[in-house]
């Protein structure tokens, strides 16, 4: 979350920025969570509401325009209005509500849940779709990646974050289990079958979605988007789905009506390898933390998190592959 200090220096920037462009102003209420890395400020142009966001590097703020001008042609995502070279950027704010608050939200029907999940696919359908941004500067974001640990060649990222999987095993028996020794398992053996689908750029942190009632709106926090496969964006998305949730098999049918791309079994099997990657990059901290037994706080951390990330695997298989044995 945000600091203090951050949201203090993210509101300075900008108030530095409405001194010098008069149409915008601040909400006078601003939301209560204004961010993880980064810092979010809500505001008006005109009657046009607005968010000002605030990065704390350069390759954030770098990355997140990058694919606001990738995404854009889709329609699923913010405008971006202004920016403030390497560390803000002003964007349009999307209608509806997060799609994180399905169980409070608006959508109570069935009918609703599936026209939404249906909905959800063919707009991941419509990001997966765009080919690559072309090598020029500004899209460096189609070769390689600053934020975390990552690589142009998808095989060597996925491989990377294996090894150090395998080191996580042996500084922390709680990960060495049958049940974690298979996750590792078929992530190794899907790696070659990931690296040969269509590159697209995914959304990794695909919660950031908003809806109104059972429609799409958009799509927004870029910051972590990069070089993937479809299997990579579909791995993100199965968190979304499952009881009183959105509906995997039609999230499923959006995608392949919108890619022209009928998934296999076995493309189910290589999308739940990706469920875990996503969740194996997060047991090493986004690749910072190699397994050292040394580091005694994240060998206690990571200890406590284990049966949160069982858990989140065993979902990807249960949503994924028992949708497809059904």
């Amino acid at each position: 979350m945000a600091s203090p200090d951050h949201i203090a220096r993210a509101e300075r920037e900008v108030r530095a920025f409405i001194a010098n462009h008069p149409d915008y102003v601040l909400d006078d209420v601003q939301p209560a969570y204004r961010g993880g890395t980064n810092c979010c400020t809500f505001g008006r142009c005109g009657q046009m509401p607005v968010v000002f966001k605030s990065f704390t590097d350069p390759p954030r703020w770098r990355n997140e325009r990058a694919c606001l001008h990738h995404f854009s042609p889709t329609g699923l995502v913010p405008d971006i209005l202004a920016e403030e070279p390497d560390h803000l950027i002003v964007m349009t704010r999307l209608d509806g509500t997060d799609i994180g608050g399905l169980g409070t939200s608006e959508i109570r029907t069935a009918a609703g849940l599936r026209s939404l999940s249906h909905a959800m696919g063919a707009a991941l359908g419509t990001l997966a779709s765009l080919p690559l941004p072309p090598p020029p500067s500004g899209y460096a974001v189609a070769r390689d990646f600053s934020v975390i640990p990552w690589h142009h060649d998808v095989r060597a990222a996925i491989g990377h974050y294996t090894a150090i999987a395998r080191r996580v095993q042996q500084s922390l028996p709680i990960y060495a289990d049958a049940f974690f020794a298979r996750s590792l398992a078929r992530l190794e053996r899907e790696a070659d079958r990931v690296d040969r689908q269509p590159r697209c750029l995914f959304h990794e942190d695909i919660s950031n979605a908003r809806i109104a009632h059972a429609t799409m709106v958009g799509f927004y926090d870029f910051e972590m988007c990069r070089l993937g496969t479809h299997a990579m964006q579909l791995g993100v998305a199965v968190g979304l789905c499952g009881p009183g949730k959105l509906d995997w098999p039609l999230l499923c049918a959006g995608f392949e009506q919108r890619t022209g791309r009928a998934l296999t079994a076995v493309d189910l099997v290589s999308i739940v390898a990706m469920a875990d990657l996503y969740a194996w990059i997060r047991i090493c901290y986004w690749g910072w933390w190699d397994g050292e037994a040394s580091n005694a706080h994240c060998m206690l951390v990571v200890a406590a998190d284990a049966g949160y990330w069982r858990a989140h695997m065993e979902h990807a298989e249960r949503t994924v592959l028992g949708a497809a044995t059904a």
